[in-house]
């Protein structure tokens, strides 16, 4: 099935599994269709173009991306979003960050 881009099931977060399906013209439109969530916990794409792997993923707005795969989750990954999908990351090193504070000291040698 295939929803407008204007669905209320693009608008709301939802907590499951789902796969959206969007007609779109070009690669342009599906990135500006993908962000137009309040979300961004992952996104996922397929394609045999390596320079437009490398150009959709950044320009996607989420945290993680599966580019020709769907399993993105490991334990030496660092696992967040952005946006409504929360900030910060856990796992992996990057995960530790959130709990440190960086202190700057200055000491004279008198």
């Amino acid at each position: 099935m295939f929803l407008p881009s204007q669905s209320f099931y693009l608008k709301t977060y939802v907590i499951v599994v789902f796969c959206y399906n969007f007609r779109f013209s070009n690669e342009e439109e599906a990135v500006t269709i993908a962000n137009s969530t309040k979300s961004g916990l992952a996104g996922y794409f397929y394609t045999n173009d390596i320079p437009q792997a490398w150009r959709v993923a950044k320009k996607l707005q989420v945290g993680m991306v599966g580019i020709n795969e769907s399993l993105i989750s490991t334990t030496e990954a660092a696992f967040g979003g952005i946006k409504e999908s929360g900030i910060g990351r856990e796992g992996s090193h990057h995960g530790l960050e959130e709990f440190l504070y960086i202190k700057y000291l200055c000491l004279s040698t008198m």
